[in-house]
């Protein structure tokens, strides 16, 4: 049988669901594409930014980097992320800039499809940042759009 006569036997093979990145801020599960994150980090030293708000860790030093971390949870008005001692920070591409977004606990590395988002309480913070919602371990999660996420964030 020609691979042809396969395919159209029993179609072409789907298009593989997209990565996403599962953590936890405060106790909700959301989600980064796998695609936006460079690379996740152990917890560093930051060097606080005078005048800067809550929501900014401070800086921290990345391969010879100098990177600008904001911590997820306070952003959101949830509890601050930093305040978990073994947070984690997600080195996350925005243009040719990175930026590191302190998260409480980074669960997988997980492939979803995602749905529209629904009521999961969907902190106000989020408007207009949202791409769906998507499911890892029968849990759901919300995705969000880093870079509308970093618009805001690197006013």
């Amino acid at each position: 049988m020609s691979s042809s006569a396969i395919e159209a036997e029993v179609g072409p093979n789907p298009p593989p669901s997209p990565q996403w990145v599962v953590f936890t801020c405060a106790d909700r599960r959301l989600a980064l594409p796998l695609d936006r994150v460079r690379e996740i980090l152990t917890p560093r030293p930051f060097v606080r930014l005078p005048g800067a708000g809550e929501e900014v860790c401070g800086l921290v030093g990345v391969r010879s980097r100098i990177v600008t971390a904001f911590d997820l949870g306070t952003s959101l008005g949830l509890t601050a992320s930093r305040a978990t001692a073994d947070h984690r920070l997600l080195l996350v591409e925005y243009g040719d800039r990175l930026a590191a977004l302190v998260v409480e606990e980074v669960l997988a590395v997980a492939p979803a499809d995602l749905s529209p988002a629904g009521q999961l309480g969907v902190p106000r913070a989020l408007d207009g940042q949202l791409l769906g919602t998507g499911h890892f371990e029968d849990v759901p999660f919300i995705a969000l759009d880093s870079d509308r996420l970093l618009d805001r964030l690197l006013i």
